[in-house]
């Protein structure tokens, strides 16, 4: 985020999700931060999963060997959602609201 506070600060709060999403498209995944990974980590168990609760986000990330402590599969979950859903990423129940940007976003790693 180092990278665009100062595009931030100089444009009106309406381009902000526009600018961070661009961000998040341009940079090398390996050097973001967890935030966008817990989206990712959002989207991806959308896609497999029907059931989207906290309760069964948590035991998808014991499952999957991501952590064994509830409090990580929590945080995720909360991190994730907020942040997916203020970008436009994410509906409140955790469903995908942009596939084109999660698509988008996976083949950036490659």
């Amino acid at each position: 985020m180092d990278d665009i506070v100062t595009k931030l600060k100089q444009t009106p709060e309406l381009q902000w999700k526009d600018i961070i999403k661009q961000h998040l498209l341009e940079c090398d995944v390996h050097e973001l931060g967890p935030h966008p990974m817990d989206i990712y980590l959002m989207a991806y168990y959308a896609k497999s999963n029907r059931k989207r609760s906290r309760k069964d986000f948590i035991a998808f990330v014991k499952e999957s060997g991501i952590s064994e402590k509830d409090l990580s599969g929590s945080a995720i979950w909360q991190v994730g959602l907020k942040d997916g859903v203020y970008l436009g990423i994410l509906k409140e129940d955790g469903s995908v609201q942009d596939w084109d940007f999660v698509n988008r976003f996976c083949d950036n790693g490659d």
